[in-house]
């Protein structure tokens, strides 16, 4: 959070006045029956050097929203991180294509045209700059799309049972930054069990791999939770993210510490074979 406040700081161009600040309010490269050109995902960090480069050419970026958007007639002001890890690569955005509501912290996908360098000043009065997409046409997206989108998936629909208590997995998405188990838990029995949500790990290529509390995705993702403790007949489904793992390989998820309230019933640590074929 420290890390997001002194970006803001450093980088805020906007709020107060950003569309006086410099740069048109569309360029209009993009004449009918023109091609669209558009910048290359291997040319961004250019893009972000020197937006003058790439002027008149098109772009599609995703990012995170710095603050809520101004509204000057038609036309909507955005501002951006396209770099969301490092709260970096800000950029603005004018559109009077959207029909969507927008805030502060909201995940967007824009799909415009480069209308060169817009200048500003942060909040310290210092002078910075930001490349200007016009005429853009921007959408909401999700944490998960633009921070960890999905490269691949597979749907093992496994399942263990044991006197009752039952652990599925659903789903398994791969992603270039994480790995995400969809799971859920059903307490089929008359008491209520508690087990180890936070400590359920993979096994691959007899390799551990613990779940990845350290990752945004715990705080930021807002992915659902399993809870740890279930009453009787009732079941939960969550999220469980670890980091990156090899695509294309079996493994094996491991659930601990499986306790009933009847305390007379034992249970051992459940394993769940997932099959990627």
């Amino acid at each position: 959070m420290k890390k997001r406040l002194l970006a803001l700081l450093l980088c805020g161009v906007m709020a107060f006045g950003i569309s006086a600040c410099g740069g048109g309010t569309s360029s209009n490269s993009g004449g009918s029956g023109e091609e669209k050109v558009y910048v290359k995902e291997s040319e961004f960090d250019e893009l972000f050097t020197n937006p003058d480069q790439f002027k008149g050419k098109y772009v599609f970026l995703t990012g995170q929203l710095l603050d809520a958007p101004e509204k000057n007639g038609n036309t909507v002001t955005l501002q951006a991180w396209y770099d969301t890890k490092n709260y970096s690569q800000n950029f603005i955005v004018y559109t009077n294509e959207t029909d969507e509501s927008f805030s502060s912290n909201d995940y967007i996908i824009v799909d415009g045209i480069v209308d060169g360098e817009l200048k500003g000043e942060n909040y310290f009065g210092e002078e910075v700059t930001a490349p200007l997409i016009t005429d853009a046409k921007v959408t909401k997206s999700t944490y998960k799309d633009v921070v960890a989108p999905t490269v691949s998936e597979i749907s093992p629909n496994a399942t263990a049972e044991q006197k009752g208590f039952t652990v599925s997995v659903e789903k398994v998405e791969y992603s270039d930054v994480e790995t995400r188990v969809y799971m859920t838990v059903a307490n089929n029995t008359n008491e209520s069990i508690s087990f180890g949500a936070y400590d359920i790990k993979i096994l691959l290529d007899n390799k551990q791999i613990n779940i990845d509390n350290a990752s945004s995705s715990m705080y930021d993702g807002n992915y659902p939770e399993l809870s740890y403790d279930i009453a009787a007949g009732a079941s939960t489904s969550g999220v469980l993210v670890f980091p990156i793992i090899e695509q294309g390989k079996d493994f094996q998820i491991i659930v601990p510490d499986i306790f009933s309230d009847n305390y007379e019933e034992e249970f051992s640590d459940m394993k769940i074979d997932i099959s990627t074929k």
